[in-house]
């Protein structure tokens, strides 16, 4: 009787053992998966468009302050971002508009007004606030691909992210049993941190932001 306990509890050892070797080898492809979409971009980014009137001729000065402006034209172009919370894809855009603006920024420095220096914060701002909600889009569309069949045929920014679930096989149920419970969170802190972006740009807009800036680079 003895031997037969023994040989149960082995067992019921080893079960325990590949299961939890199961649930780590899935969450680390879950994760390699998560992390090549970022690096790629859920969306394709919009290119920028070419700036007109630079002069190789001209200080430099005088080319930075054009370059900042047509990137800051582009960025608005996607004001609309602020509008919806499920527009994802005028957030995706948007984020890296406010990206091209800040590098642009942040590389003449040195040949821009010194007032510039203060919008560089209200960017770096808005890149992360932008940034949090891009790294939640990502994850939810992958845990919408796993736990439904309607979610492994959703359109858009879901589609390359669904298009790695085979790759990851069938996760083990404590662990779908585990994203199911997590699915929801993400939904509410993503609808959270939307209302922190569009707090920060009403604010913005309400002190006239793309006016203010066009001024420092036009005068």
């Amino acid at each position: 009787m003895a031997a037969g306990r023994a040989g149960r509890a082995a067992r019921s050892a080893d079960l325990r053992s590949r299961g939890a070797s199961a649930r780590a080898r899935w969450r680390g492809a879950t994760h390699a998966a998560a992390g090549l979409l970022c690096r790629r971009g859920v969306l394709r980014m919009a290119k920028a468009q070419p700036v007109k009137g630079l002069d190789p001729c001209a200080p430099a000065a005088h080319n930075a302050r054009l370059i900042a402006l047509q990137r800051l034209e582009e960025l608005y172009g996607w004001s609309q971002a602020a509008e919806d919370s499920h527009d994802t894809r005028r957030q995706h855009h948007l984020r890296i508009a406010v990206k091209r603006l800040r590098y642009t920024l942040e590389l003449f420095q040195e040949v821009l007004p010194e007032e510039c220096q203060p919008v560089l914060a209200e960017l770096e701002q808005l890149q992360e606030e932008l940034g949090r909600l891009h790294d939640h889009d990502v994850l939810i569309a992958l845990l919408k691909g796993i736990l439904t069949e309607s979610g492994r045929s959703a359109p858009g920014e879901a589609a390359e992210a669904i298009s790695l679930l085979p790759a990851l096989g069938e996760p083990p149920l404590a662990v779908q049993e585990g994203l199911r419970h997590l699915l929801p969170r993400l939904l509410e802190e993503r609808e959270r941190h939307f209302l922190t972006f569009r707090q920060h740009w009403q604010a913005l807009e309400a002190r006239h932001f793309r006016q203010e800036l066009q001024a420092l680079l036009q005068r």
